[in-house]
């Protein structure tokens, strides 16, 4: 079962939001805050169901958001309080739906980097492999994070994964030289 069907003469288009982050990005998609609403709007309208991790509040904040996402007390009897990538990987799973889909949300996941930069970095690591692991199942699940333009974060190397720029989602960036840049690196084009 394919995660992205193609009708007989439909095109995959690398422009869109979902084919760009899970197939092109390793399941990794960035935007900065201008763009928020409008990326909610086109993952509503594409029957994405939205999950949101807030880094910006520390670790702490991470693992709270973790705990309540993952129903960590009910699912292994403890709340996580401490950074364990060991636990996080066995615990990290999110439900896709059949239709749609699912994004896990990271708000300024360069704060966090900041603070605790290996334990971003490998829990980044496990969502990629958790959106790789979906789509060889047919489902659509990708990670997108809220990072400015300027962050010292872009760029940085997850292993087997680069941090993605801000990738210029069908008219998200309103700037007409992010449009004509994506045009030129992803014109429509049938596989």
């Amino acid at each position: 079962m394919a995660a992205f069907s193609e009708g007989e003469d439909a095109k995959l288009d690398w422009r869109e939001p979902d084919v760009f982050a899970i197939v092109g990005c390793h399941g990794l998609a960035v935007i900065d805050e201008t763009v928020r609403s409008e990326c909610l709007a086109w993952l509503e309208k594409n029957s994405y169901r939205l999950d949101r991790i807030d880094c910006s509040r520390g670790l702490a904040g991470f693992l709270e958001d973790i705990n309540k996402l993952f129903h960590w007390q009910e699912q292994f009897g403890y709340k996580m309080v401490v950074k364990n990538l060991d636990a996080l990987r066995d615990g990290f799973h999110v439900d896709v739906p059949t239709t749609g889909g699912a994004v896990m949300e990271f708000h300024r996941p360069d704060m966090l980097w900041e603070q605790e930069p290996e334990f971003l970095v490998g829990a980044l690591e496990i969502a990629c492999a958790h959106s790789l692991r979906h789509l060889a199942c047919g489902r659509r699940f990708f990670n997108l994070m809220i990072v400015p333009r300027e962050s010292p974060f872009l760029g940085q190397t997850i292993p087997l994964v680069r941090v993605p720029s801000p990738a210029a989602f069908n008219g998200f960036f309103k700037q007409p030289e992010w449009r004509a840049h994506l045009r030129e690196q992803f014109p429509k084009t049938k596989d």
